[in-house]
């Protein structure tokens, strides 16, 4: 009876060492599976600068190569803060399995020269003014539209043109056929320089003048009046200066 319970409890034992035994067996070969379980990822964007984060954490610029275990993660890729605008793409990645390579490209949109005839048109898009043209933007899905005072409004698509050339706006406002030589304004202003110019001279004779009795004289008072008059001719021949500045000026912008 004795020899029975001692056998007995000496199968139980070893039954219980072969339970541990497996279980140690299976713990291993997990443990050297998730060792071994590994996910290679390829991330490339058509940005050489721009900054990849798997889970928050930098671990490449414009492509790079990683490995990952089982499970989402997240990836962020952002262009350089150099650059006006900068861009920000967000993907998740969920991983189901091992030894399994994948490749993943992104593509930043490309900055785009946006001008019109005439320039300065204001651009907006959703009702929000984004700017005036010329313009470097990113071009977005959706009509864009381009105003401008005395000129036809235009709708466009920005995916759908070509930034080489500039928008051509329709004028709608009312053409001034008056011919500027033929205003009076043009008679005021060649009247004026014509003033103007008579008093600089006017002006500078005068200092010549007193010059010369300065210089016979060797009184100070006529050095006085030289340079008084002097300089009453030199404003009146920069205000002659202006004048015929802007008269020029409105010639050829007609």
């Amino acid at each position: 009876m004795v020899k029975y319970t001692l056998t007995k409890l000496l199968s139980k034992r070893n039954m219980k060492t072969k339970i541990a035994y497996i279980f140690l067996f299976f713990l291993i070969c997990s443990i050297i599976y998730s060792q071994d379980c590994v996910f290679t990822l390829y991330i490339n964007s058509n940005r050489t600068d721009a900054a990849i984060y798997i889970n928050n954490k930098l671990v490449g610029t414009g492509s790079t190569e990683v490995t990952l275990e089982i499970g989402k993660h997240q990836i962020r890729l952002k262009e350089s803060e150099r650059r006006w605008g900068a861009q920000l793409i967000t993907d998740t990645v969920e991983i189901l399995d091992c030894d399994i390579t994948k490749y993943l490209n992104y593509n930043f949109e490309n900055e785009m020269y946006l001008d019109s005839y005439p320039q300065d048109a204001a651009v907006t898009k959703n009702d929000d003014v984004i700017g005036y043209t010329p313009l470097s933007l990113f071009p977005q899905k959706g009509l864009y539209e381009l105003s401008k005072s005395n000129f036809e409004s235009k709708l466009i698509e920005l995916t759908e043109i070509s930034s080489v050339n500039p928008i051509q706006l329709n004028f709608t406002g009312e053409i001034n056929k008056t011919n500027f030589v033929e205003s009076v304004w043009f008679k005021v202003m060649l009247g004026s320089a014509v003033a103007f110019g008579a008093t600089a001279a006017h002006f500078k004779i005068q200092a010549d003048k007193k010059y010369d009795q300065y210089l016979e004289t060797n009184d100070r008072k006529y050095l006085d009046e030289t340079n008084k008059y002097d300089l009453y001719s030199g404003i009146a021949f920069g205000a002659l200066q202006v004048n015929f500045g802007v008269l020029i000026y409105i010639l050829f912008m007609e």
